[in-house]
């Protein structure tokens, strides 16, 4: 698997940005991607990415 690294300028809100980044990485496929997102702080859009997967 390839890991991907994907940084976030936001945690704790839920934007266009942060929209189209979780549908990215919960679409990927994960045979052959493993994607990581990291963010500043612990809010909406981190708690949204945990339930998501």
């Amino acid at each position: 698997m390839i890991p991907i690294l994907y940084l976030s300028h936001c945690g704790s809100s839920i934007g266009g940005g942060e929209k189209q980044l979780a549908y990215l990485v919960t679409n990927i496929d994960r045979t052959r991607y493993h994607p990581l997102v990291v963010c500043p702080d612990d809010g909406v859009f981190a708690e949204h990415l945990r339930r998501t997967g």
